[in-house]
């Protein structure tokens, strides 16, 4: 009984370990590179967890400024992989999409207007996959909402 009470014990721990998403600065994995943290839904300064380092919060297609879902505090509307500004939904109001895995400016598709390029768990600053233009990577693939949430969060 107790050697199953540990292996569960064991499996819990691994679990939670993994469940948070490091990204990093550029193409280093080192741990004083992490820009940010992903864990439920929360982006966390640095590597923290604490509830004083959320920098951003991931709800509903929505991305909440600091702490707070409240709904003057949304910065960022995702949907069919569009960012538009605040709660605007409008396309006067899109500031970036994501399409053939690249973040192009506004609603454009031009090649001009390419601002990163995404392949695998790295965001490449501009159109190609050149090692040395590595904005950020990440320990897991992000969906849209969170590469919109970490792209914003380079731009600050």
């Amino acid at each position: 009984m107790r050697k199953i009470f540990y292996i569960i014990f064991i499996l819990l721990l691994s679990f939670n370990t993994y469940a948070q998403i490091y990204v990093y600065n550029g193409s280093s994995k080192k741990y004083k590179d992490i820009i940010c943290t992903i864990y439920d839904n929360k982006i966390y300064a640095g590597s923290s967890l604490r509830q004083l380092d959320v920098l951003y919060i991931i709800d509903n297609n929505y991305i909440y400024q600091k702490n707070s879902i409240h709904q003057d505090d949304i910065i960022i509307t995702v949907k069919n992989k569009k960012a538009y500004l605040r709660k605007n939904i409008r396309d006067n109001y899109i500031i970036a999409t994501i399409y053939n895995n690249k973040i192009y400016y506004h609603n454009s598709k031009k090649y001009n207007d390419i601002k990163a390029s995404i392949y695998d768990n790295y965001v490449y600053n501009g159109p190609n996959k050149i090692y040395s233009q590595v904005l950020f990577n990440s320990t897991e693939p992000l969906n849209d909402i969170e590469i919109f949430a970490v792209y914003l969060l380079i731009l600050n």
